[in-house]
């Protein structure tokens, strides 16, 4: 279930036992206050996690206007002997969706697109972003494991099918 209804639903019961039972219940009626006063304790770790919802979706905007891009050149710039598929979901797996799978006369191309900004550094399998001066810091959100993890589980699939048939 996505958070934001757990949250929605958490703010509804806070406001019907906040609000609504201590007038309906007569002995919750001198108590009121305290009902309250316990609602906006915990309400403000779910206004904290809905500014972290509005932030990730801000994320996804832009990671969705980076895929458009891509797409964009991609279909100016090959001929029709590429197929391109976006958001491709391996079956059976739990990782999330690979952003394209650019199948050509060659082979298949993981295509994981992010649209970070900044400037990075990449050594071996690890990418450093620039915090300031000469001064780079291990990213922690690394593009290259998760296209290693998808190659693997995409490699696998393809096996299985391949066995299957």
């Amino acid at each position: 279930m996505p958070k934001i209804f757990i949250i929605l639903g958490l703010i509804i019961l806070i406001f019907v036992l906040g609000f609504i039972l201590p007038f309906k219940i007569s002995v919750l009626k001198p108590y009121w206050w305290i009902i309250m006063l316990l609602a906006v304790f915990f309400i403000q770790p779910f206004v904290e996690t809905v500014q972290s919802l509005r932030e990730n979706l801000e994320f996804f905007k832009y990671g969705k206007e980076g895929e458009n891009k891509v797409l964009q050149i991609l279909e100016e710039s090959l001929d029709d002997n590429f197929i391109y598929i976006t958001n491709y979901v391996i079956p059976n797996t739990r990782i999330g969706d690979i952003d394209g799978l650019l199948i050509g006369p060659k082979g298949i191309v993981i295509l994981e697109i992010k649209n970070y900004a900044g400037i990075f550094r990449i050594s071996g399998g690890d990418m450093y972003r620039k915090i300031k001066g000469d001064v780079f810091k291990l990213y922690k959100k690394n593009p290259f494991k998760q296209i290693k993890k998808q190659k693997e589980y995409l490699d696998k699939f393809l096996h299985e099918i391949r066995n299957i048939r």
